[in-house]
């Protein structure tokens, strides 16, 4: 689904709650969310799963601040971010990042699990890293990664 908002009036927040959002498409970005302008929160056991898309952000992908918590994404695909694709704060806590799959160029293939260009921090989180081959190391997580399990079983602390 989509939440386009316009920043000319204002702020909006759009909370996703024992939710699924399965099979998504799309042809350009977002298979599972796109996300235009909302604050987003996706919580308590709500699920992005075989969302794909040509373009970014196979499960979600957003420019406006999102908050992952309780969550999982996962089985999705796209050319840069198949998991999450954001380029604003985004907060990944007490939530599993799995099997996605990072399909594009290895010129713009990057993020399996998550592509971040704004501040990313991910607390207590599981990501697996499923086929990133090629993939931009600074797109794959960038910020803060404390208590944070990486391929079952590499944890990080404080990185």
């Amino acid at each position: 689904f989509k939440c386009d908002w316009s920043s000319d009036v204002g702020s909006s927040d759009l909370i996703v709650e024992q939710l699924t959002i399965r099979g998504g498409r799309s042809n350009g970005n977002g298979g599972g969310i796109l996300n235009q302008g909302c604050n987003l929160v996706v919580r308590g056991q709500s699920a992005l799963i075989d969302n794909q898309e040509t373009g970014q952000g196979g499960g979600l992908w957003s420019n406006a601040p999102v908050v992952l918590e309780d969550a999982a994404v996962r089985d999705g695909k796209a050319s840069q971010g198949a998991g999450v694709w954001t380029s604003a704060n985004t907060l990944v806590r007490t939530s599993s990042i799995l099997a996605n799959e990072a399909t594009g160029s290895s010129n713009d293939r990057g993020g399996a699990a998550i592509y971040a260009t704004g501040d990313l921090t991910v607390d207590r989180g599981a990501i697996s890293l499923d086929d990133a081959a090629g993939y931009n190391p600074d797109g794959l997580l960038r910020g803060l990664v404390d208590d944070t399990e990486l391929d079952g079983g590499h944890r990080l602390h404080g990185a």
